[in-house]
């Protein structure tokens, strides 16, 4: 009971303390999650507190092209999701993967200090973030800058350029890489009426390539 209660009471803490920061930025919370189409980018991000005490806050900031869900929607057969809130791209079940631009974790002594680390690392973080998205001058920057990162996560570099090729209409060779990925055994963590989504995406690309 004491551990719930302490993880309520920080995460009042950590909405206040960044309240004018959120309303600065424009930022929206669904969830836990802020969030703002920020250009032509998605960013979404997380402060929360982990660690065996308590103790440590942890921040998480993800960013993706926002095209890159109504074509991941469009193209899984779930159309629909394009006019729902904004929040389902941050929070959804079906969604794209943000890549993980930004991770830190702080280790605070009291809720006062909570207050103070929370509201410097939203800054900190939310800054990166907007810094990076006005660096990439198209997505092609986009894609080469999250091919070099090593670190693990649910960000699908493959998917991701698949999803732009097929937005920008090139559909043989979004196929092409759905189909070399399936070959190795890839295809893709997500799964609607028994087909992966990389076979979506060549029986998609099949049927825009007859149309024209």
């Amino acid at each position: 009971m004491a551990l719930k209660a302490k993880r309520k009471e920080v995460d009042k803490i950590i909405i206040a303390s960044t309240k004018e920061d959120v309303k600065l930025y424009k930022l929206k919370l669904k969830g836990g999650i802020l969030y703002k189409k920020l250009g032509d980018y998605f960013i979404y991000l997380r402060l929360n507190v982990t660690g065996m005490n308590n103790d440590i806050l942890r921040v998480r900031g993800n960013i993706k092209p926002f095209v890159s869900d109504d074509i991941f929607w469009e193209v899984f057969n779930m159309q629909s999701n394009i006019d729902e809130p904004m929040s389902l791209r941050a929070n959804g079940a079906f969604k794209v993967d943000g890549f993980e631009a930004f991770y830190e974790d702080s280790e605070f002594k009291s809720l006062e200090s909570l207050q103070t680390l929370s509201k410097e690392l939203l800054n900190k973080s939310y800054k990166y973030l907007e810094q990076l998205v006005f660096s990439f001058n198209n997505y092609n920057d986009f894609l080469d800058f999250t091919k070099t990162q090593t670190k693990e996560q649910l960000y699908d570099y493959d998917l991701v350029n698949m999803l732009l090729l097929i937005y920008k209409k090139e559909y043989t060779d979004a196929k092409e890489n759905a189909v070399k990925c399936m070959e190795n055994n890839k295809y893709g963590r997500f799964n609607n009426e028994g087909k992966y989504i990389y076979e979506y995406i060549v029986d998609y690309c099949n049927k825009c390539i007859e149309r024209n």
